[in-house]
């Protein structure tokens, strides 16, 4: 199926790849269960309307429509020596000072997590921030206010479709699609063992020290 995107799988440590992985939301198992478990959705509102990313349905998401609706992908990284399965689909785009790099991830094919994170030259501007907030509070909240530096919000439409954003050292805007999906995903990594998920990093560190 991906034969002929081959040339941008991640074969071998290019400047791209190198670029890409580093970028990558989810790199092991356990920040599966974080993403799909923030903590500040707790309490989360119910929104009017679909929530949806790049006007993409997010239940029934499927490679074959993302690439139909946004072409072809910047990049496509194969993380599944790492997470059995997983592929993360890569669209990067640059509006004047800023960039938006959107990642679509997969297990076994199954879209679980969309992740959208939002760069300036620097770290983003708290008045860019607010710019999105209110956004997405138009779109899916009809203009609801929040408290002005309260960056962090989180609510699901009546499919289960979750949409939250993390403000830390970087901004991001998360979408879960719903339909059991995150529980299917969760179901598969929720008992491995954390003694046998070592990131590479500490691998590394295993064999140095």
């Amino acid at each position: 199926m991906w034969s002929f995107f081959k040339s941008k799988e991640n074969s071998v440590d290019t400047i791209n790849s190198v670029y890409y992985r580093r970028e990558n939301f989810i790199v092991e198992q356990a920040d599966i269960l974080t993403a799909l478990n923030p903590g500040h959705v707790e309490g989360r509102r119910n929104c009017e309307g679909e929530i949806r990313v790049k006007n993409l349905p997010l239940i029934g998401l499927t490679q074959k429509k993302i690439i139909a609706s946004l072409k072809k992908p910047d990049f496509i990284y194969d993380n599944s020596q790492t997470i059995k399965g997983h592929k993360v689909l890569f669209y990067k785009e640059d509006v004047e000072f800023y960039r938006f790099l959107l990642q679509f991830h997969f297990i076994d094919n199954e879209f679980f997590l969309a992740s959208n994170k939002v760069t300036a030259s620097g770290l983003l501007p708290d008045t860019e921030k607010s710019k999105i907030i209110h956004q997405l509070l138009n779109r899916y909240l009809q203009g609801e206010e929040i408290n002005d530096d309260n960056y962090t919000i989180s609510f699901s439409d009546n499919s289960g479709n979750m949409l939250y954003t993390i403000d830390e050292v970087y901004f991001f805007v998360n979408y879960i699609p719903g339909g059991g999906i995150k529980e299917r995903v969760l179901s598969k990594f929720a008992h491995s063992n954390s003694d046998n998920n070592k990131s590479g990093f500490e691998n590394t560190l295993d064999k140095y020290f």
